[in-house]
């Protein structure tokens, strides 16, 4: 008898080496580590390090106690005693929301951009200082009454509190350059108002100074760098109209303001004690409201102007 033919058992698939299998693992670690550093790199530049706001805050501006509410909307909600209070609240709100504009915008308004970005900056600061930003905050300051530099000292010491505090420190833009902001000033709010009203400027037509003197041509390239720079233009576009129907007057405000990442308003609600309450869009770094509403009335005020440059 013939033996039945035996069926071979396939053969193990061929294992790989221990050392590759070392270096598979190790590239995917490196790429699951690489992922996480980008995750946390883009959590920081979308969100920084600054933690929320504090449940209380020391406000030396305060001369009585206000509370701030923080919508998930983006808006502020103020309750103070007083006009002062609500200044000093509102600065604070600011100096927590946009700490790293309003800082910008004061550094370009003081002509000291070149400071933190260097050479590039340097036409732009010489801009500010040939139309005398400072120099006109400061003597606007020193000719207001003693009432209206308390308001502005109000806001201010709000505003100067949040920077001061450790999380305003750690705003990422403060930690990616380095730097501290430095204490806000009554004045520079009239810094930054002086600024505005330039940038609500409309600019000439395009080469419309080329062929004349080289200096107005180099003056107005550096009025374009500033506006690129602060993505802050087109402010002429801005337009307010009021429509009335079965419920009343209704008051519309569309803002064009340029292409900045961030929101160039920061809308806020005061109410004060007596329950009159005051809501619209604040321009950071300032306490001016260009539209907003109260019980009685509404206003939009466009942030256009001209200029005429005369050698």
């Amino acid at each position: 008898m013939r033996a039945a033919p035996r069926a071979s058992a396939p053969e193990p698939p061929h294992a790989l080496p221990v050392s590759t299998l070392l270096r598979f693992g190790f590239f995917l670690l490196a790429g699951l580590f690489a992922l996480a550093a980008g995750i946390g790199l883009l959590w920081f530049l979308a969100y920084g390090v600054a933690g929320p706001a504090p449940e209380q805050a020391q406000v030396p501006a305060l001369s009585a106690p206000a509370t701030l509410g923080w919508n998930p909307e983006g808006d502020v909600q103020i309750r103070a005693d007083d006009e002062a209070g609500a200044l000093a609240a509102l600065g604070y709100a600011h100096g927590r929301r946009r700490a790293w504009s309003v800082v910008l915008w004061r550094q370009a308004a003081l002509g000291r951009l070149g400071a933190w970005f260097g050479e590039p900056a340097l036409k732009v600061d010489r801009l500010a200082r040939q139309l005398g930003f400072e120099v006109r905050a400061r003597a606007a300051y020193d000719a207001l009454d003693d009432e209206h530099r308390a308001l502005l000292a109000a806001y201010a010491g709000g505003l100067d509190a949040a920077l001061r505090e450790p999380s305003g420190r750690l705003v990422h833009e403060f930690v990616l350059l380095g730097i501290d902001a430095e204490p806000w000033e009554p004045w520079h709010t009239l810094a930054l108002e002086r600024l505005f009203a330039w940038l609500a400027t409309p600019p000439p037509p395009p080469d419309a100074f080329a062929r004349t003197d080289p200096s107005v041509a180099a003056f107005y390239d550096a009025d374009d760098a500033l506006r690129q720079m602060l993505h802050l233009h087109g402010f002429e576009n801005s337009i307010a109209w009021a429509a009335q129907d079965s419920s009343g007057t209704q008051l519309f405000h569309r803002a064009v303001y340029g292409a900045s990442a961030l929101p160039f308003l920061l809308e806020a609600r005061i109410t004060f004690r007596d329950g009159h309450q005051v809501a619209g869009a604040s321009i950071p770094g300032t306490p001016f409201f260009p539209a907003g509403r109260a019980p009685d009335h509404a206003w939009a005020l466009l942030l256009t102007g001209s200029a005429r440059l005369d050698q």
